[in-house]
């Protein structure tokens, strides 16, 4: 099978990066011949995409219309692709050139189809949003962006546009998606049933013999300190945790300054460390050294992948039930799920892991049992060569 992966970006930057990457590489080594085609050009210091691309090209879209159309041709022309999978790509016309060349399966990594502000919760009561778009992303004030067309102030999405780049994406055959929240959401959008499979997304390198449970009562949490990811909600927690804890925080953004000082108004920086970013390589022992890992999420996590690394891991996990956590957080079993932004069961679930080391190892085994049944990267390449292989066979059959 000749595969054409399509992303903005071709270079290390985040999650859907490292997803391609793996994705790639995984199909490569099953015999494919894959290749690469972005838009944008690399921030200084990032990394190029590692796996072994049969080609890689980058279209410059701030061409005029006739130079794009012909890089678009050639690129076709070179590749030939039978089947085009599509990851996060701005650039609606270009896009449809693209489809018009191959069989195409689009996976749906985030809500900036379904949302204009991306998040999938109000930017005032910061409740999930659970609405197709329309007339609550008006009434919540959803369409109101930091910065505009003019310095210093606001502007407003365009809903039109995005209700017309929703169309578009309804003529895709097929969608793939991480989680029963994200797949819900695309049918409350009027996409059909049939068109969206659930596919959990496993990257590579996971995989770890168990881990016996830490002697220290450590609460970890790894990820972007941003504020979808709910850093001031975990602090507001512990806040509340009663007995001996410490907790580290690994990862950085732009909440970061907001949360060291909400540490300090808490009264507990004595006991939370901010490491800032961490490579992957590294995360290992941070792990190793955790009782139990936090997923404080305030947004609607289209999966959830550090929920994986902390299974694999041997830990348990205490998240809010957003998104996609309750896909692969068992309540009860592998670790607690608690109500959204209800930080006073959070911090009671956190208790009873940090006071019970028996429990911590109880939930953290039957964790690593689950992603070892469930979560393995071989099975996530070999359903993704399923369906991608369905895919240009059906287009064939079609033609």
């Amino acid at each position: 099978m000749r595969a054409l992966l399509v992303n903005d970006k071709g270079w290390f930057f985040g999650g859907v990066e490292q997803f391609v990457d793996d994705t790639a590489a995984g199909l490569v080594a099953k015999g494919h011949e894959v290749h690469l085609l972005s838009t944008e050009l690399p921030d200084a210091g990032r990394e190029p995409l590692a796996a072994p691309f049969a080609s890689r090209a980058r279209l410059e879209l701030t061409a005029s219309e006739d130079s794009w159309r012909r890089q678009v041709a050639r690129v076709l022309e070179t590749v030939k692709p039978e089947v085009l999978y599509v990851h996060r790509f701005a650039h609606r016309a270009a896009l449809a050139e693209l489809m018009a060349g191959a069989a195409t399966v689009r996976y749906v990594h985030d809500h900036d189809l379904t949302c204009p502000r991306r998040h999938k919760y109000f930017p005032i009561s910061t409740k999930i949003c659970h609405h197709p778009l329309g007339v609550h992303c008006i009434l919540h004030g959803c369409l109101l962006t930091r910065s505009g067309p003019v310095d210093g102030l606001p502007g407003l999405v365009n809903i039109r546009e995005k209700a017309q780049n929703l169309a578009f994406h309804r003529r895709f055959p097929r969608l793939l998606v991480g989680s029963r929240w994200m797949k819900g959401m695309l049918l409350a959008n009027r996409f059909r049933d049939e068109q969206v499979e659930i596919l959990p997304p496993v990257p590579r390198g996971l995989e770890r013999e168990p881990q016996a449970v830490s002697a220290d009562p450590l609460v970890l949490y790894v990820g972007q300190v941003i504020r979808g990811k709910g850093v001031d909600l975990l602090l507001t927690a512990l806040a509340a945790v009663r007995g001996e804890y410490r907790c580290v925080i690994v990862g950085t953004g732009n909440h970061l300054s907001e949360c060291v000082a909400l540490v300090r108004s808490l009264g507990i920086a004595d006991r939370v460390t901010f490491v800032g970013w961490v490579p992957h390589g590294r995360l290992a022992a941070y792990y190793s050294q955790a009782r139990v890992v936090a997923v404080p999420s305030r947004w609607p996590e289209p999966f959830g992948m550090v929920g994986l690394e902390a299974m694999w891991a041997s830990r348990p996990v205490v998240g809010f039930a957003v998104g996609g956590i309750p896909d692969w957080l068992r309540d009860g079993e592998t670790g607690f799920l608690v109500t959204e932004r209800d930080t006073r069961a959070f911090a009671h679930a956190l208790e009873q892991l940090l006071g019970d080391p028996a429990l911590a190892a109880r939930m953290g085994g039957a964790g690593w049992e689950r992603v070892r049944e469930h979560f393995r990267h071989d099975a996530f390449i070999a359903r993704t060569e399923e369906v991608l292989g369905d895919a240009s066979r059906e287009a064939t059959d079609a033609a």
